[in-house]
């Protein structure tokens, strides 16, 4: 039964994960290139109603990549504030980002939280002219009887290379199925 874990109280303080590509023409793909991923995450808890939340992804390629496989910045997953799938600006066969979050939890359903979102892109690494953002937001559940499956996050966001250096604002709507139930619907009588 899927539930929904409070973000203080959590088991598994960290998650890593990598990732190999590869495609060749001679194997009878559409393309030929490499492509190494990387994510990590962490969660501190530092009182029962406070945490920070780390995550560094980021991947490379030698070679130049098909569009469909580029590297891209932009969106709630990675820099808040920017346009999701923005090819010509924020796209590149190498990608590096880092997202740091400050929560406080002192209602259940309700949080507050700070962000900073830090991200280099392009085909060779530019340390020297980073992608940022940073901002509060406040998320939650909406309704009595969503059980967590509806959640409405508001974010308000500063960003150096977006929307003219003005503060904007972002709502995102998520809603999650209960798999679980959904699916003993189709197989039980």
């Amino acid at each position: 039964i899927l539930k929904t874990v409070s973000i203080i109280n959590v088991e598994n303080p960290y998650r890593f994960d990598i990732g190999y590509e590869y495609a060749n023409n001679n194997l009878g793909s559409d393309f030929s290139y490499e492509r190494f991923t990387f994510n990590y995450s962490a969660i501190r808890t530092l009182s029962s109603q406070e945490a920070i939340t780390f995550r560094l992804l980021g991947g490379f390629s030698k070679k130049q990549l098909p569009i469909q496989k580029l590297f891209y910045i932009g969106g709630e997953g990675s820099v808040r504030g920017f346009n999701y799938l923005d090819t010509k600006k924020f796209s590149g066969n190498q990608m590096l980002l880092t997202k740091i979050e400050y929560h406080f939890i002192p209602f259940e359903d309700e949080h507050p939280f700070l962000f900073y979102d830090l991200a280099v892109i392009g085909n060779k690494f530019d340390f020297n002219s980073p992608i940022t953002s940073y901002g509060l937001g406040i998320g939650g559940k909406l309704g009595e009887e969503s059980d967590g499956n509806m959640k409405l996050t508001f974010i308000l966001y500063k960003t150096t290379d977006s929307n003219d250096g003005n503060w904007g604002v972002e709502i995102m709507y998520n809603y999650f199925f209960d798999q679980f139930d959904a699916g003993l619907e189709y197989i039980l009588p």
